[in-house]
């Protein structure tokens, strides 16, 4: 059973850049979303298309990308592991923040104003690894572990998902963070 206060002193700059992974997978997850965007005729079809190539299903979408979430999760730079997922997609981080910040995302059925929000908090976890400062790891990494979606926090979406291809989280997503 897990302590209802518990909360990781100091997170390890390789604990954290495994946090910065997955949540970097999960905005990249959602993005495949886009697709709606793309028919509406918001957004060019060719600058999405290896989102939209993701499998509709969320399930075998985070199939998908756990292998991109294993080759980024072994690297020791934040930039880098980010760096595996805009190679792969041909889109930075960046892209989708402001993706996600479009009226048209916030207004489509699928996504919502939550993922502007996560967005910004991946980019400062990133943006913090890169700074290296051990110090602020921590507030940075429960700021993400705790954020809110519609349907839960994003620690749920991750595990649940997680649990669903059989694939065992990161042991700080299953911790129970104090806000900071």
């Amino acid at each position: 059973m897990k302590e209802p206060y518990e909360n990781p002193a100091i997170v390890a700059q390789a604990d954290a850049i495994r946090l910065l992974v997955d949540g970097l997978a999960l905005t990249y997850h959602e993005a495949r979303h886009v697709r709606v965007l793309t028919k509406a005729g918001h957004l060019p079809l060719d600058d999405w298309a290896a989102f939209i190539d993701l499998p509709r299903d969320r399930v075998e979408a985070w199939r998908t990308l756990l292998p991109r979430r294993q080759a980024a999760s072994l690297v020791t730079d934040a930039r880098a592991a980010e760096a595996v997922f805009e190679t792969e997609f041909g889109r930075p981080a960046a892209a989708l923040a402001v993706l996600f910040s479009s009226r048209h995302w916030i207004e489509a059925a699928v996504g919502g104003q939550a993922w502007r929000h996560v967005m910004a908090c991946v980019l400062t976890l990133r943006d913090t690894l890169s700074s290296g400062d051990p110090a602020e790891f921590t507030p940075a990494c429960a700021r993400l572990v705790n954020i809110r979606l519609d349907d839960g926090r994003l620690r749920d979406r991750i595990t649940g998902l997680d649990r669903a291809i059989g694939f065992a989280s990161h042991p700080l997503w299953r911790k129970v963070w104090l806000e900071v």
